[in-house]
């Protein structure tokens, strides 16, 4: 069924299994509802034990309820209780995005400016992909678009801006996701790059001007996105001091 999926082009985000069927009425003829296919002494010994499967990542655990099989004296199967309890912490966690730009700078029109958008967590091209939309001066707004997957975390629009003497002012951008959770987005934060300055990336840490954007993104493995977005502004010089040699080694040097 997989193999089809992708023959066809699809990306299958999720498969559910079950591991037995229920049988047909009319050969639904004994106390327990159900047909074995294998050892019946098997199937009542797996039914007092725990269950486990794997949602988006998580471990979900399933303890059988006490009193819950039968047999046709109406004796319960087990006895006695099963113990064991498990704690799941579901994601509640609204992911963060960090917008750069290409260029940096003031745009006219006709330019094309490419808009990147970092999220603090990875999203689904399918499911949960990100749109843009921007707001001008004139009539030349963007409504709502799906954006370009580059990685699961990082997604760009290609825009080029509309032309006209009412366009002269400020563009507003509007990211909207929504991760596999079902939790959206917070709002976009500012420019790490301008808020920082360019020329402490490019004297201090030794990054060219080219490199801030993918200098940034190399600095999320260590949570940069959602420190800024908490005003964390010296722990995330800390991480960008520890990383510049790292990224000049890695990066730069290739």
């Amino acid at each position: 069924m997989i193999d089809l999926v992708k023959a066809e082009g699809g990306k299958v985000t999720s498969l559910t299994s079950y591991g037995a069927g229920l049988p047909a009425f009319e050969h639904n003829n004994n106390p327990f509802g159900y047909k074995f296919s294998w050892s019946p002494k098997g199937v009542l010994l797996a039914a007092q034990a725990p269950a486990a499967y794997l949602k988006n990542g998580n471990i979900i655990a399933i303890t059988p309820a006490l009193e819950a099989i039968a047999d046709e004296s109406s004796n319960f199967l087990p006895n006695n209780e099963v113990q064991g309890t498990m704690t799941i912490t579901g994601d509640v966690t609204a992911p963060t995005v960090i917008l750069t730009y290409n260029p940096d700078r003031t745009v006219e029109y006709t330019d094309f400016i490419t808009i990147t958008a970092t999220f603090s967590e990875s999203l689904e091209e399918i499911s949960s992909c990100p749109s843009i939309a921007i707001d001008t001066e004139g009539d030349g707004s963007l409504s709502s678009t799906n954006m370009s997957m580059v990685s699961q975390t990082v997604w760009t629009y290609v825009w080029e801006v509309p032309g006209g003497i009412d366009e002269n002012g400020v563009a507003t951008i509007d990211i909207n996701a929504t991760d596999l959770a079902g939790n959206d987005s917070q709002v976009a934060a500012n420019n790490i790059r301008n808020d920082i300055g360019v020329d402490v990336f490019e004297q201090q840490l030794g990054i060219p001007s080219a490199h801030i954007e993918p200098f940034i993104r190399f600095c999320q493995k260590k949570d940069i996105i959602n420190l800024y977005v908490d005003g964390k502004i010296l722990q995330v010089i800390d991480i960008l001091l520890e990383e510049k040699d790292n990224y000049i080694r890695e990066r730069l040097n290739e």
